[in-house]
């Protein structure tokens, strides 16, 4: 049994190896310190070099593209307008607007991570500062040899580490850099080659009667926590289902510049409030929750319907485009926030085996979806 939280740091080495970070075992790890089995924590070094990597490797793709598409202008003419030649890569240009996505939503997906697990982030410190150059001049741990600069960033991380035993007793850290492991494991920190080492260790792993023993009014909280992301996505697509909202769709419709074309629904934001829930039975329970409802209107006008509306309103198009016959079309976006009950009930079998299997029958398309959860909308309005 897990008395206390496990501190655990993960190496950049590991990072690198699963930068969606959206494996199985990376999922495990994220669902443990939800609900507080391990506590994450990152070295203000490892963060960078994560991130810097990530900004090398896409840089490194971009140039490849460019030269690549650079050398096939050998085998064509270039356009050009009065005698002017025109040199535009538009591969290229393609490229960099995608690379610049890529690397939006690895940041954004990095700030999760660090938010979904209440991460620790470590910050370099002068004292971290002091005790690598001493280490790096007498090639103390964990440097291999006096005055090696190369390892200069592992001698950070290390320190961080020695930083964090100053409140615990011990410290996993994972990392395939086995020399280095080799010069920092002690009986204090543990070292891992991987997250499939590390899992397959019986005494890091969740006790199989973990659930269980739970009391009943922890059980909604932890079950929750455990399937947080899982839960969300069913809550996200009942919300987007529904038939709940045809007065705020048809007020859209109706103030909809030119001719209404089509109206789709997303569901953001989605906050349980756990504290409050009440519990129907055994596994049942009722919680209240908010949400932002994000309305997007897509219609077609042409150059007067434009001009006749404000200039704020204007600006504030997510989207307008030209079509084939002078009109435009443009997409607007209207956010209601909204607020409700929803019930919820779990199977009475054991959370531990539960994973998402395919469903088809209740949506268009086949989905991802836990069986074992099932989730009821019970009343939800906008929010006054």
């Amino acid at each position: 049994m897990i008395k206390e939280p496990i501190s655990i740091m993960l190496d950049t080495t590991i990072y690198k190896q699963i930068p969606k970070l959206n494996t199985v075992l990376f999922g495990r790890l994220i669902k443990y310190a939800r609900i507080g089995l391990i506590k994450i924590y990152i070295s203000e070094i490892i963060e960078k070099e994560y991130l810097t990597w990530i900004q090398k490797e896409t840089q490194e793709a971009y140039n490849n593209v460019v030269k690549t598409t650079e050398a096939l202008s050998r085998f064509y003419e270039e356009p050009d307008i009065f005698g002017i030649k025109m040199h535009f890569n538009l591969t290229a240009s393609m490229a960099h607007t995608q690379i610049n996505e890529v690397l939006k939503n690895v940041i954004d997906n990095w700030n999760e991570y660090k938010k979904d697990t209440n991460a620790i982030v470590l910050p370099i410190n002068d004292l971290d500062g002091k005790n690598v150059m001493d280490a790096y001049f007498k090639g103390n741990a964990p440097f291999r040899e006096s005055k090696c600069r190369i390892d200069i960033p592992d001698a950070f991380i290390y320190f961080s580490i020695t930083g964090i035993l100053k409140e615990v007793n011990s410290i996993v850290f994972i990392t395939q850099d086995k020399e280095l492991a080799k010069r920092i494991r002690s009986k204090e920190i543990i070292t891992f080659e991987s997250l499939t080492d590390f899992f397959s260790c019986k005494e890091y792993c969740i006790p199989q009667d973990y659930f269980k023993e739970l009391q009943p009014n922890d059980k909604v909280h932890f079950l929750f926590q455990y399937f947080k992301k899982e839960i969300l996505k069913i809550i996200k697509r009942k919300i987007e289902f529904s038939d709940n909202f045809p007065n705020i769709e048809q007020e859209l419709i109706d103030k909809v510049i030119g001719e209404f074309d089509e109206i789709s629904l997303s569901a953001e934001n989605i906050i349980l409030n756990l504290d409050t829930a009440k519990r129907i039975s055994e596994l049942e329970y009722l919680i209240p929750f908010t949400a932002d409802l994000v309305h997007s209107i897509s219609s077609k006008a042409n150059k007067q319907e434009l001009e006749y509306e404000g200039e704020e309103r204007i600006k504030k198009l997510k989207d307008k485009n030209v079509n084939d016959n002078g009109l435009f079309e443009i997409t607007e976006e209207k956010q209601t926030q909204v607020l409700g009950n929803l019930s919820i009930s779990f199977q009475d079998s054991d959370p531990l085996s539960w994973e998402e299997k395919t469903i088809t029958k209740t949506t268009f398309f086949p989905t991802l979806e836990l069986e074992e959860v099932s989730i009821y909308i019970e009343d939800i309005g906008e929010k006054t």
